[in-house]
């Protein structure tokens, strides 16, 4: 008998399945080992991957290994109790060590692959293929996990330096990394309000990056489809049928001799590309539309006779060689690696949305039900996305945002021909997932896309990432490129060329959200979708950063009502904790311009009123004419923020001078720059200075409009 496999569900296979060797049965009696698979089969069907049955393919291939070398200490079935004791006790003994000391495995991974072991044994014993046992016994039991890993919350520098073995396996202690899916690591030690500031903002750069490399593809492949469209509309394929059809023989092919593809108007062929038609790829594009169905077909050969199987369409071998996504980009047809920008930008938006439930999501179920899209919102004009939770058998839901529905309906419209093509072949069950299209590199095969497939679209794990500023696919906008992955087809995302995964822009939106809510669990948990907020919290954030981030949090509500106390006094400054005059101006322009976004209970919202009513309530209602008091460079080519320059520095001019002369200790500069530097600007400028002359007059102008408009608080440090 052949090689006796495991079959387990495997959602990352195109089959849903994966077969997996195991090595001990091979070695067992046939009647044995055929009831052992049986029973095996039947715990495997418990799980939606294959995950239990490698660990289980781990320890039973170690245990034939084990009785290779000394077949009395570790015998195979049939066995006695006594000697299933001894087996047992010293497989377990040897597996510790082999797999820790040797292999340097973590504790916590060789007791997980120990328990399904176990689990399976004891399945083996109730079915009377193994003998009982007290597996309760601390002989044959695993690690506690409570002895073999730290808790990520109290993850602290001494943890680090006596445990570090026993961590999970996403913090990366060398990197200082207390999770290594998030696109910029986290410090396990860092806490400061500067490093949650700097931190924050390299974050968002970073999710911005890859929304705007993946939002490019998206349009292009928008235009691209827009632009095929219309070389389609272009063709009049009517006459040419007409014509050629006029042309044919009594077997059907086209006759030479009557002029065969060629065009009568210019004598050029109407689809070789080397014809020199002026609209010969047009006419490709309209012979897939019209004569293959909306789906380009291969063009075969029989070998024995060199004549095409496709009779009478001779025709049909041109379109292939224009390249495959030159024209499924113009025919609007998904490929894998065309799904990648789309993965993306939905991963990125909802992060309720787990990787693989993404990827494995199904339009309807077996009965045809729609499952995946449903109307949402009081009027039901928003669309909800629902997929299936594969291991914890559950759902998981979110509400479209504009774009999320923008990138769904393209989805729909460019699997459309593809669903059509399986629904023909009978492949129903491929036709009920979300991402179905062509599916290899070459050829012309189509059916569902595989996770490991998309992974690899999304980066290749072992490709070359050197020149990637020199990748000629990377510059040309009128392919979203096949052959290599969504990383390298970026130079701007070299940076994460090793370590980004489609999961690392779940794990960074989320993890975002939670700086932006400035440390909200709550608003947390519901981006990740998560029903316990302390999986949230303590997953993703270390301890020391989530207690700087409630005590930034308790130090700006305190601000917030000293402010609001003590508006226009001379002793603002020395009553809060700011050390300049500029902090404390930053301070209160965020919470004129962000006040929404920073409190929402009514406490705060009725300090903010009062603090409006001091200060000037019309500085929110000209936030387009107002700079952001958070940014830290003036743009001096922005007449705008030239305007409300000017207006600081009329406001200096009635400062004493020796506060003029006072250096800001954050920034080095004195009160008195800002004034030199208007008068510079004011004073005559060089004409290859024309573009900054013609900032400086607009921002006078703009000055006098808002004059009216914008006070800035008399602040004094004493």
């Amino acid at each position: 008998m052949g090689q006796r496999k495991l079959r387990c569900h495997s959602s990352r296979n195109r089959t849903s399945f994966a077969d997996i060797s195991l090595p001990l049965l091979d070695q067992l009696p046939d009647d044995l080992a055929d009831e052992w698979l049986k029973n095996l089969e039947r715990w495997a069907k418990g799980f939606s991957t294959p995950m239990q049955a490698f660990k289980l393919q781990q320890v039973t291939t170690f245990w034939v290994n084990c009785h290779i070398k000394s077949p009395h200490q570790y015998p195979l079935p049939p066995l006695l109790k006594s000697e299933a004791h001894g087996l047992i006790k010293n497989l377990r003994r040897s597996w510790y060590e082999h797999d820790i000391i040797d292999q340097g495995v973590q504790m916590d991974t060789a007791s997980t692959a120990w328990s399904v072991f176990l689990r399976c044994i004891k399945i083996m014993s109730r079915a009377g293929l193994f003998p009982e046992l007290d597996f309760y016994s601390k002989s044959y039991r695993a690690f506690h996990m409570q002895k073999t890993r730290v808790s990520r919350g109290l993850v602290n520098p001494k943890v680090l330096n006596e445990c570090a073995s026993t961590l999970h396996a996403t913090m990366d202690i060398d990197n200082d990394s207390y999770h290594s899916c998030l696109l910029v690591p986290l410090s396990i030690h860092l806490s400061d309000n500067e490093y949650l500031e700097n931190y924050e903002n390299e974050l968002r750069s970073s999710i911005n990056c890859f929304s705007t490399c993946a939002n490019q593809e998206f349009e292009t492949l928008q235009l691209l489809e827009k632009k095929g469209q219309q070389l389609i509309d272009s063709v009049d394929y009517d006459l040419i049928q007409r014509i050629l059809n006029s042309r044919r023989r009594i077997d059907g092919r086209v006759d030479g001799t009557k002029g065969g593809y060629i065009d009568p108007s210019n004598g050029r062929n109407w689809f070789n590309p080397k014809g020199g038609h002026p609209a010969v790829f047009a006419n490709n594009l309209a012979l897939v539309k019209y004569e293959m169905g909306d789906l380009p077909q291969p063009y075969v050969f029989n070998v024995e006779n060199r004549k095409s199987i496709i009779n009478g369409k001779n025709h049909w071998r041109f379109p292939i060689q224009f390249g495959r996504e030159k024209l499924f980009s113009h025919l609007g047809i998904l490929t894998c690696r065309n799904a990648i920008p789309l993965i993306v930008l939905l991963l990125i938006d909802h992060p309720r949305l787990n990787v693989e439930s993404l990827l494995n999501a199904r339009l309807v179920d077996s009965k045809n039900q729609k499952i995946l899209i449903a109307n949402a919102g009081e009027n039901g004009t928003d669309l909800r996305l629902t997929v299936n939770k594969m291991r914890a058998k559950s759902q998981k839901s979110s509400v479209l945002t504009p774009r999320g529905k923008a990138i769904l309906a393209a989805v729909l419209k460019w699997t459309n021909p593809v669903r059509k093509s399986l629904i023909q072949q009978n492949r129903l069950d491929d036709a009920r997932y979300l991402w179905v299209g062509f599916t290899h590199i070459v050829g012309y095969k189509v059916g569902r896309f595989s996770i490991n497939q998309m992974r690899e679209m999304f980066r290749k794990p072992n490709a070359k990432i050197a020149n990637i500023e020199n990748n000629i696919e990377a510059s040309n906008p009128e392919t979203v490129h096949s052959r290599t992955d969504f990383i390298r087809s970026h130079p701007s995302l070299s940076p994460w060329a090793t370590t980004a995964r489609l999961s690392s822009l779940r794990v960074s939106s989320g993890v975002l959200s939670w700086f932006e809510s400035q440390g909200d669990v709550a608003v947390t948990a519901r981006a990740f979708g998560h029903k316990n907020l302390k999986t949230t919290i303590d997953n993703y954030i270390p301890k020391p950063i989530q207690e700087a981030m409630y005590e930034r949090q308790i130090r700006r509500w305190q601000n917030l009502m000293i402010s609001a106390a003590c508006a226009k006094k001379p002793y603002l400054l020395t009553a809060t904790d700011f050390s300049t005059q500029a902090q404390l101006h930053e301070f209160i322009c965020g919470l004129l311009l962000d006040a929404n976004q920073s409190f929402a209970d009514e406490t705060s919202s009725a300090l903010l009123s009062r603090l409006k009513e001091i200060i000037n309530p019309s500085v929110l209602e000209s936030k387009e004419l107002v700079t952001e008091c958070n940014s830290k460079t003036l743009l001096i080519n922005d007449p705008q923020k030239l305007a409300v320059t000017m207006l600081y520095e009329e406001v200096l001019r009635e400062c004493p001078e020796a506060d003029l002369d006072a250096p800001d200790p954050s920034t080095k500069t004195t009160p008195r720059m800002w004034i030199d530097l208007l008068n510079v600007l004011r004073g005559p400028l060089p004409d290859s200075m024309h573009e900054l002359k013609t900032a400086v007059r607009a921002a006078e102008i703009i000055a006098g409009e808002i004059r009216g408009i914008i006070s800035f608080p008399t602040l004094t440090g004493s």
